[in-house]
């Protein structure tokens, strides 16, 4: 077996991926609230912290299912809060996961259609956009 780049196991394919998406970095004014948000309103779990009190503070988490998390980091002269747009989260059913979204209070649009699939768009409480989608495609 070989190993990738980032040390990834590639499993002999010559055709195979040598890596994956794990981690997306968004800038947040207060950590502490956007976890709240991130845990009450998503489902995400804290998987870790660091540098807490600095200018490089972070908190990793990740969604209740799938490999790849966001870091919550502190605003820096590359990232503000709000300028992430776009991340989506994957579900197998919109409305189940729309309805209880809106049952926790949160801000959402009307699931709406397009060719690759259904879906529903959101932000955090610092402006960062999210889209919940159930794809036709294979994505």
């Amino acid at each position: 077996m070989r190993v990738g780049m980032a040390g990834h196991r590639t499993g002999g394919n010559k055709g195979g991926s040598m890596f994956q998406l794990s981690v997306v970095s968004i800038a947040v004014n207060d950590q502490d609230k956007a976890r709240r948000f991130y845990e009450e309103v998503l489902g995400f779990k804290t998987r870790g912290e660091g540098d807490r009190g600095t200018q490089f503070a972070w908190i990793l988490m990740s969604p209740p299912s799938g490999t790849a998390g966001v870091t919550l980091i502190s605003p820096n002269a590359r990232q503000q809060p709000g300028q992430a747009q776009g991340m989506m989260l994957k579900t197998l059913d919109i409305e189940r996961l729309h309805d209880r979204l809106k049952e926790k209070g949160l801000e959402i649009t009307d699931i709406g259609q397009a060719s690759w699939g259904r879906f529903a768009t959101f932000s955090d409480p610092d402006g960062n956009g999210w889209v919940i989608a159930e794809p036709s495609l294979d994505i």
